[in-house]
């Protein structure tokens, strides 16, 4: 049972559109590559990943219309990490909406405009608490090579 077809885990890897194993998916180049589209993105380029079964195994490679490849292992890696990254600007730019707010807040009560400054004030401390939230968030996750072991 641990050598499923591709075909038994076709669920997982959400194809785009049922296609012959034996379909190709055209690169830029004028070559061509075998496997199914799916709904993923490569890290790379951003195009479309198309998904095989390689050797007597039938580990997974994935493609895109470039040429990018990935296993099933470094494509989770990568996208970890774009994930990962993602998620560090959201932080980034939580602290400077933050520090704008912040700015704009003192300049209006400084001008007498107390509830405008008191909104901004409200805004600035609601990113900061965001911003702080995503931290614990990116602290606490762990790719899943790094939960070997643990059961």
């Amino acid at each position: 049972m641990a050598s499923r077809s591709l075909n038994a885990r076709r669920a997982a890897i959400i194809p785009r559109k049922q296609r012959p194993s034996s379909a190709l998916f055209a690169r830029k180049s004028g070559t061509q590559v075998a496997g199914d589209l799916t709904d993923l993105g490569c890290p790379d380029c951003r195009g479309v990943l198309a998904v095989r079964e390689e050797g007597r195994q039938g580990h997974l490679t994935f493609v895109c219309s470039i040429g990018h490849a990935y296993s099933g292992e470094s494509l989770i890696s990568s996208k970890e990490g774009q994930l990962e990254d993602t998620l560090w600007s959201a932080v980034e730019l939580y602290q400077e909406v933050a520090l704008l707010h912040h700015e704009i807040s003192e300049r209006m009560r400084a001008d007498g405009g107390r509830r405008i400054a008191d909104a901004y004030q409200r805004r600035a401390k609601r990113a900061t608490a965001l911003a702080s939230d995503l931290r614990e968030m990116i602290g606490r996750d762990a790719p899943a090579g790094g939960e070997h072991g643990k059961r």
